[in-house]
């Protein structure tokens, strides 16, 4: 399979991988590297959801997380225990979603680094 090839695999392989979450969560090496998306529903409440410690099984894992709930009261947070290495969340436990906003998280299997973080117009 040529690199091209093996990257639309990748792609489409990743365009339906999603996590949906409601509630307080933390999740595993697993659901990371099997979701490229991660939903965060806070309509009834704020949702913190909580990264594992990074490791070699988790360099690479990308995930673009939002915060799609339809209460604008209610925050998600990504909280990383042992601080994000980097980015929009440098040097920080947690990056704070508002309803609508994402934020795009990346390991390279030694820290997580938050790379960005949106707020819709």
């Amino acid at each position: 399979m040529s690199a091209h090839n093996l990257h639309d695999e990748r792609r489409r392989n990743n365009a339906h991988r999603i996590l949906d979450i409601a509630a307080a969560a933390t999740l595993t090496i697993g659901q990371c590297r099997d979701n490229a998306i991660v939903k965060i529903n806070t309509t009834a409440g704020a949702v913190p959801v909580t990264l594992p410690a990074p490791c070699d099984a988790l360099k690479g894992v990308d995930l673009t997380v939002l915060n799609y709930g339809e209460d604008d009261t209610n925050d998600a947070t990504v909280v990383n225990t042992g601080g994000f290495g980097g980015g929009a969340g440098d040097g920080s436990d947690t990056v704070t979603l508002a309803s609508g906003d994402m934020a795009k998280i990346l390991c390279d299997g030694a820290a997580w680094y938050a790379l960005s973080h949106t707020t819709p117009a």
